[in-house]
């Protein structure tokens, strides 16, 4: 057997690669693959100090065993079947296992992608620079001619593109991953089908977002009247998700009085109340002083209003379910210093 093994690597030691095989960029390239001190096992560590010679080396792999013409071949080799070339492994392990690291140092002319290995090097997706080739990368060969292109692009083709450990790092947010390589861009989060963890908490968010719906409906976003109007389906129609009601039991009004509470809401007007508010009497009181006042009534003058004038107000559920529709019985308890005896 040891006799077998030395003539197989005389053998290789006297074979040849034609020059026009390999692509090179200086003299040194241009070295035939020719087998060299690396040939025999083990090799000595000392070999590996010369870039030369692991480039050597790298050629008569690609050669000899991987078959390989052409540098952008080292894309499609795994680690693990690389290792089982003699002395590959102790090459390999001087780049701590990544063959895009080792590829890049032996070959650093070449303008090497990352994200097109086998396996990604768990160093690569650090560098924020690295993430931007990458989605500029996707964005022409998706054909993309805006930047709204991405509000559609799926996790799915993004990991076939050869990005799934990057969308890893951004715990699989589309949505954080471009709002963190591209902050130029004004991006609108809940365009992606749902907003970033947290987006939601931070008020500033749930403002834009509002004044985006009613932007987007037609409307003046500083306007804080129109607010009482927008609905579920608005929201629906507007941004295609309600992630934003997600806290608050899909209820709108809870939600915008949340986002702006530097205003003065009457929960009456958005035609749904709180649970039990009507059972506070000093919401009674606001919602009658609002009432007199909109009518241009004074509390003397409370008598004046009629039951129609209450439904219409958005008090018609109160006046049936706490008051038993006695208009009178309401207004003497809201107003007790004027109840008639």
């Amino acid at each position: 057997d040891v006799m077998l093994w030395r003539s197989v690597i005389r053998q290789l030691t006297t074979v040849k690669i034609p020059r026009r095989q390999f692509s090179s960029s200086t003299a040194e390239d241009t070295a035939n693959a020719e087998a060299g001190s690396w040939s025999r096992f083990p090799v000595s560590a000392a070999v590996w100090e010369s870039l030369a010679e692991q480039r050597r080396y790298l050629r008569w792999v690609a050669a000899h065993h991987l078959g390989h013409s052409e540098l952008r071949d080292w894309y499609n080799v795994k680690p693990d079947a690389f290792k089982r070339i003699m002395n590959a492994n102790s090459l390999l392990a001087l780049y701590e296992g990544s063959l895009y690291r080792m590829v890049k140092s032996a070959f650093p002319d070449h303008q090497w992608d990352g994200w097109r290995f086998q396996i990604v090097d768990h160093h690569y997706w650090k560098d924020l620079r690295h993430q931007r080739q990458f989605l500029d990368h996707v964005h022409r060969t998706e054909n993309f001619t805006s930047m709204e292109n991405w509000y559609n692009i799926t996790k799915a083709r993004l990991t076939e593109l050869g990005g799934g450990t990057l969308l890893n790092d951004y715990k699989s947010s589309v949505a954080t991953m471009l709002m963190t390589v591209y902050p130029e861009h004004a991006w609108l989060p809940w365009k992606f089908g749902s907003a970033p963890r947290g987006h939601w908490s931070k008020i500033e968010n749930r403002q834009r977002f509002f004044k985006w719906v009613a932007e987007t409906l037609g409307r003046d976003p500083e306007n804080m009247e129109l607010y009482y109007s927008i609905k579920v389906s608005d929201i629906l129609k507007a941004a295609g998700t309600v992630g934003i009601l997600e806290n608050y039991n899909r209820n709108v009004s809870k939600a915008v009085m949340d986002t702006f509470p530097d205003h003065a809401w009457r929960e009456w007007r958005f035609g749904q109340v709180p649970k039990r508010f009507w059972l506070d009497t000093k919401n009674v009181r606001r919602f009658c002083d609002d009432l007199l006042s909109t009518k241009g009534l004074s509390p003397s003058q409370k008598y004046l209003v009629t039951d129609d004038d209450i439904r219409n107000h958005g008090g018609g559920s109160m006046l049936e379910r706490v008051y038993d529709g006695s208009r009178s019985r309401m207004l003497d308890e809201a107003y007790p210093e004027d109840a008639k005896v």
